[in-house]
């Protein structure tokens, strides 16, 4: 059977550990939003996220693993947490065993240096990379070496940082005619950690956003609508990997759509450079897609927004009222 496997970071992807600096934020992440408890941290999902779960892991075609360059310990309670959240104890038990060990963290990580092409590991620096191979295939282990000692003293030594470790084949051909990549795709916001001979096999997220307000309004409920695509990234995402399985089902080639719908000429860009313009399509596919799990989600909006603080803020006429209620939301989350 096909499947298409999935890699996903963490932060500003999947959840953020800031709502936002005022207590407006606050109230509207705890009043409309959900989160989980990692770490002792109060980790806030996106809009949509609980959802996307949902929605991947009931499809047997796909397989999940969440790359993040965060501490291991906390990358493991958190995926724990979404995912008891998202499917229940009784599913999630009768997974755990492969979704523990679909967990990389920063002792997976591998330094630029071990390459034999420093040049090809992406535009924007990033001393240390998420390669794909590491997740696919657990063979693959090139900074074996590099766990025994403290990265530290290799840092910005690249002869010394060789010999320890080895040098990796970077070049195109090895990830493009690799067949274990075949159909393997990577979510994350921060292109740095993407190789560029990878890149096709990348989704770039605009780093998520939990508050809505544009900061530049001198209002608070004079806000824009710029913040839109960094509110509802998950929608956006799941209409993307919604095409990535109708080409999966046809045996088309997914890394072309990918590079097409994401590069302008070629080149990979810092920001998300979205050349089809009719880009709202997957927004609103997506959101279709998710509403069939929860008929409540919608789009999150200045409206929306605004909705959410008024009726949660109506009868709070103070900062210290409204930080009450804020602590009373969290208080009840946290024994739910």
């Amino acid at each position: 059977m096909k499947k298409l496997k999935i890699i996903f970071d963490i932060d500003s992807v999947l959840a953020s550990r800031s709502c936002g600096p005022s207590s407006f934020d606050k109230l509207y992440a705890n009043t409309s939003g959900d989160f989980v408890i990692a770490y002792e941290t109060i980790h806030y999902l996106f809009p949509g996220v609980i959802e996307i779960m949902q929605y991947l892991f009931a499809n047997p075609n796909v397989e999940i693993a969440f790359f993040s360059s965060g501490d291991e310990k906390r990358n493991r309670e958190f995926v724990e947490a979404l995912l008891l959240k998202a499917l229940g104890v009784d599913k999630y038990e009768s997974i755990k065993e492969e979704v523990q060990a679909n967990i990389f963290s920063k002792p997976h990580l591998i330094a630029r240096e071990c390459y034999d092409n420093t040049s090809n590991c992406g535009k924007f620096g990033g001393q240390l990379k998420k390669d794909i191979r590491t997740v696919i295939n657990p063979q693959f282990n090139p900074r074996k070496s590099m766990l025994d000692c403290r990265i530290d003293d290799y840092h910005y030594n690249e002869d010394l940082l060789r010999a320890v470790c080895g040098v990796i084949n970077q070049s195109i051909e090895s990830t493009t005619n690799d067949p274990q990549l075949k159909n393997v795709i990577i979510v994350d916001d921060d292109s740095s950690y993407i190789l560029q001979t990878q890149c096709k096999k990348y989704i770039k997220l605009h780093p998520g956003r939990i508050f809505h307000p544009d900061r530049r309004a001198q209002n608070f409920f004079d806000v824009g609508e710029t913040c839109f695509e960094e509110c509802n990234m998950i929608f956006y995402l799941t209409g993307i990997l919604a095409k990535c399985l109708e080409l999966l089902d046809k045996n088309e080639n997914i890394d072309n759509f990918l590079y097409a719908k994401q590069y302008r000429n070629g080149e990979l860009e810092r920001w998300f450079v979205y050349t089809d313009p009719k880009r709202q399509s997957f927004f609103d596919d997506g959101l279709a897609i998710l509403q069939k799990l929860n008929p409540n989600l919608q789009f999150v909006t200045q409206k929306y927004y605004n909705w959410v603080i008024q009726s949660a803020s109506k009868e709070s006429e103070n900062e210290n009222e409204i930080s009450e209620l804020i602590q009373s939301l969290i208080d009840y989350k946290w024994q739910s």
